[in-house]
């Protein structure tokens, strides 16, 4: 097994501990040195004994496995996709070099749904996402949230192309299977409920399009998180306002989100249908 060796010397020399009474009772002196010169443990029982001793989590002196270093940087690319950040994404996806862990289906799912969302939204290439997103969208054994969001990304490719019809398939799918789901929603989940709560407005179900929009603001609130939240805002005031309930209020809200956000375009759609609308900010 391979650990960080430097860092248990450090963390030893921190507790004004020699070899020999760091290994006391867990081990023998050889075993400490070859832990701390040649990064190397035979024994899980006995290194996680040795961090107890050193109150140190064991987790953090184990050198990742690639499939941890992979996944660490899909969580990297996944942050830069929730800031907008598409393009510098797909630069670091087309430049990684180290191998991906084919076995492991919900990280090369992960991978390929990034992939896909990144060629698509990053460069304009609708072929590349294509690809990526149709194997990010095959379920090889359960469904996870990553076959979810490239059956939405799928959907929201063919409604950038105008293509209608199929774009509602892959969005009343990837809706019907985040509703059945039957686990917790990660909440990564908010871009299905932004996506299709989008089209479905555009396209006049607007009680269907509320409800995604409520979803995901709750999805949010779960994990004082803030994703997309200016966008559902406006949404869920523009369903109201089309369903003819009283929107004022959420307007107001919308608005003001966005502009503390720095998000012009939301702020400037809000200001607009309040004045199409003839809603003031005043409370008369």
């Amino acid at each position: 097994m391979q650990v960080l060796g430097s860092k248990i010397k450090e963390a030893r020399k921190a507790a004004h501990l020699s070899q020999a009474e760091l290994a006391k009772g867990i081990c023998t002196q050889a075993t400490i040195s070859n832990i701390e010169s040649r990064n190397t443990c035979d024994s899980l029982d006995i290194f996680s004994q040795v961090c107890m001793r050193l109150g140190v989590d064991v987790n953090d002196f184990l050198v990742p496995s690639e499939e941890q270093k992979f996944n660490e940087f899909l969580d990297v690319i996944e942050d830069k996709c929730n800031h907008l950040k598409y393009k510098e994404a797909f630069k670091m996806l087309q430049d990684y070099s180290n191998p991906i862990p084919h076995h492991n289906s919900l990280l090369l799912d992960k991978y390929n749904y990034y992939h896909g969302i990144t060629s698509l939204l990053g460069v304009k290439d609708s072929s590349e996402a294509l690809f990526y997103l149709y194997q990010g969208a095959e379920i090889k054994d359960k469904v996870n949230i990553y076959n979810i969001m490239s059956d939405n990304a799928i959907g929201t490719m063919y409604a950038l192309e105008k293509k209608m019809d199929r774009a509602k398939i892959y969005h009343d799918k990837s809706v019907k299977m985040l509703a059945e789901y039957g686990r917790e929603i990660p909440k990564m989940a908010y871009k299905v409920f932004y996506d299709s709560s989008n089209f479905y407005s555009q396209h006049g179900d607007y009680k269907k399009s509320l409800k995604l929009c409520e979803q995901g603001i709750k999805l949010n609130k779960e994990n004082n998180s803030s994703f997309y939240l200016e966008q559902l805002l406006y949404e869920v005031a523009f369903n109201k306002q089309m369903l003819g309930q009283d929107a004022k209020q959420d307007y107001i809200f919308a608005y003001y989100y966005a502009k503390f956000k720095g998000n012009k375009s939301i702020a400037d759609a809000a200001l607009k249908d309040m004045e199409t609308h003839s809603i003031s900010f005043d409370d008369k």
